[in-house]
């Protein structure tokens, strides 16, 4: 699952991710075995649902934020050009 995958990177230095969402039916085999021999490559899965691609980049960002992202950093100040 996500949550024990991404729960369990070293998050003392910010971790540089890349985010491979699969197209309509999925990857094809030869891009499948390509991906699985590069050696920082990790498969997790979002569950058993198929989800559109445009909901599985957000629900996919979304976990990735919330177990080691920017929503457990506090707020930046609020400035006069934010404003």
């Amino acid at each position: 699952p996500i949550a024990q995958v991404l729960g369990s990177l070293d998050t003392s230095a910010a971790p540089l991710l890349a985010l491979l969402i699969g197209p309509e039916g999925g990857f094809s085999s030869g891009e499948i075995e390509t991906l699985r021999k590069l050696p920082f490559s990790l498969f997790i899965g979002l569950g058993p649902r198929i989800l559109r691609a445009e909901t599985a980049a957000l629900a996919a960002m979304a976990c990735i934020q919330s177990i080691i992202g920017d929503w457990n950093s506090p707020p930046r100040p609020v400035t006069r050009k934010d404003q």
